[in-house]
């Protein structure tokens, strides 16, 4: 059974990761289990680590995966740290870490960021890939622009280049600063709101072939995720067929 794991900033995230393993993979072959991670570290606060909800298993399961909501950007680095060798040892091929750029970070710093995320991580053990949305992962969210119909009819891309002048068809939707605020703008015209507690309905209404495809093509750390979940999800001997005589399976840090 082949194991990847995810720690990510908050619930957004953790219905993304979750939706888009389920529609690559198939049903009855995948196991997801979502957990909360509280505490620890410098916190002083006990470490807790509590399931999200009730676990489908799989009836043939041959993928296990494992998102870590870390409640917060600035969990995720140290909340993977944490767990890392003990993911490690568990047979863990890759270790994904993702955020959110912003607030603290920007386009221009953004170099400085991922040399953040990256210090200190032990490249001895699995490896570990930090996935960093620019400006936020709802950047993607934006750029699937046939979900909004689908949340609201009047939500169409006409609508929004008259009325918020900007064209999530055409235009670069990771150069927007704040793009949860303008998925929220462009849900309004509909009459519909966009916050945290509603992002379930919004990575619902997502075309994921579209994102895995025409999105990823168009955002650099997107295009990355998929390509950690499509080698995660090729058969195992398949991708012994295909590696290089004497190939090493780890990746570096990324």
């Amino acid at each position: 059974m082949r194991r990847i794991a995810f720690f990510v900033e908050g619930r957004t995230e953790v219905h993304f990761v979750e939706r888009f393993l389920r529609d690559l993979a198939n049903r009855d072959e995948i196991t997801i289990d979502k957990r909360e991670i509280l505490g620890g570290g410098k916190s002083g606060a006990a470490l807790t680590i509590t399931s999200i909800d009730a676990t489908h298993r799989a009836s043939d399961e041959k993928f296990y995966v494992l998102i870590h909501d870390c409640v917060g950007e600035n969990n995720v680095k140290p909340r993977l740290a944490e767990q890392h060798q003990a993911l490690t040892a568990a047979g863990y091929e890759v270790i994904v870490g993702i955020r959110d750029v912003r607030p603290q970070y920007s386009a221009t710093t953004l170099s400085t960021l991922r040399k953040s995320m990256k210090s200190a991580i032990d490249k001895n053990l699995a490896p570990v890939v930090f996935i960093l949305p620019l400006e936020e992962v709802e950047a993607w969210f934006l750029a699937e622009h046939t979900h909004f119909e689908r949340i609201a009819p009047q939500i169409t891309v006409p609508a929004i280049v008259a009325n918020l002048g900007f064209d999530p068809a055409n235009d670069d939707m990771t150069q927007r600063p704040t793009p949860a605020d303008d998925l929220a703008a462009c849900y309004r015209l509909g009459g519909r709101s966009y916050t945290k507690r509603k992002t379930k309905r919004t990575v619902n209404a997502l075309d994921m072939q579209l994102v895995r495809t025409t999105v990823a093509d168009k955002m650099s750390e997107l295009k990355k995720l998929v390509r950690i979940v499509d080698k995660f999800l090729t058969p195992i001997a398949s991708a012994e067929v295909q590696a290089a005589p004497g190939a090493s399976a780890a990746a570096p840090v990324e």
